[in-house]
């Protein structure tokens, strides 16, 4: 005769099941902590990077006047950004861009390639956008060969902007600063770099707690939804985080205004 489970086997079969789960769960948000403990990481890194070179050069990164004489030809041209190794010393590391033509300055490209001649951050960066991205609606401006990439996701990357390229609504806060990050995934043409985000709102709020005051629309770093989509990362009242929305569709500002004083 045939017999079934008792109580007591089932009972211990769905604790070994729920135990699993527990594990596995577990397991995964380990990961993820990991990782965002990454990008704090990098991000520490890059505010380290930029005083360093500060230090040592007196001059911004991507806005020195005389990097050709510094690196030669490993910088490019004796000229200025963007054709050239060599920035406008006016204070403002440029990312200008002019809507389907070459852009009118690309400090911002420069930017990365001047630390990583100098030895203040790893890796080579080529100093200058992709070929035809400003005339293209599927090549994307910007990627590991010119701005850092994050190892939180492939294509995260830090893009740097100026005044004159943020969207002057996008946050309602007074932005009295020169330049900021965006820390995104790129996209393709000239007119964004957002494809899509990798963080969820939970994660923001993990970032922004650990370095900054915890909401997304004030302090130095700032979440927002990516793409252009319908806002799912913040409440745009109270500004609290919608740490209960699970979409990986947001993006990071990065606006530490002791970075570029």
């Amino acid at each position: 005769m045939k017999k079934g489970f008792s109580l007591v086997e089932l009972s211990i079969v769905i604790i070994i099941i729920g135990l699993l789960f527990v594990g596995v769960s577990a397991g995964s948000s380990l990961i993820q902590q990991a990782k965002l403990r990454t990008i704090m990481n990098e991000m520490r890194m890059i505010e380290t990077a930029i005083k360093t070179f500060v230090v040592a050069y007196n001059d911004l990164p991507g806005d020195m006047p005389n990097a050709y004489d510094i690196w030669g030809d490993d910088c490019g041209p004796n000229s200025l950004a963007g054709a050239g190794c060599n920035g406008n010393d006016n204070g403002i590391i440029g990312a200008t861009i002019s809507t389907g033509l070459a852009p009118s300055e690309t400090e911002r490209y420069r930017f990365w390639q001047h630390m990583s001649l100098a030895g203040v951050i790893d890796g080579s960066f080529t100093g200058s956008e992709n070929d035809s991205c400003f005339t293209s609606s599927t090549i994307p401006c910007h990627n590991s060969n010119n701005s850092f990439e994050s190892r939180f996701s492939d294509d995260l990357l830090f893009v740097l902007w100026d005044l004159s390229y943020v969207p002057a609504s996008s946050l309602p806060e007074s932005w009295n600063y020169v330049n900021i990050f965006k820390i995104d995934r790129n996209s393709s043409g000239y007119t964004t770099n957002d494809a899509g985000g990798v963080f969820t709102p939970q994660d923001l709020y993990n970032i922004d707690k650990k370095l900054d005051d915890g909401k997304a629309m004030s302090g130095s770093i700032q979440g927002n939804t990516s793409g252009g989509s319908s806002q799912v990362c913040f409440d745009v009242t109270s500004f609290d985080y919608l740490i209960y929305e699970n979409t990986r569709n947001c993006n990071i500002y990065w606006i530490d205004k002791r970075l570029f004083n």
